[in-house]
């Protein structure tokens, strides 16, 4: 393979490898966040629950 054909495929090919990063880290950040406010959700509802009058009273 000739020299001038390597650098043109590495220099296609590298924004694409660089967007699936960003893209793979970007997901990663939006399933950590959901996990936190799920977590903080159902923490606050237990609590809540604890504290809220009973209906049946």
């Amino acid at each position: 393979m000739s020299r001038h054909l390597r650098e043109a495929l590495r220099e296609s090919s590298a924004p694409f490898h660089t967007l699936k990063w960003t893209l793979k880290d970007y997901q990663g950040s939006l399933n950590d966040i959901i996990e936190d406010v799920y977590r903080n959700r159902s923490s606050d509802f237990l609590s809540n629950a604890s504290v809220m009058p009973s209906i049946n009273r």
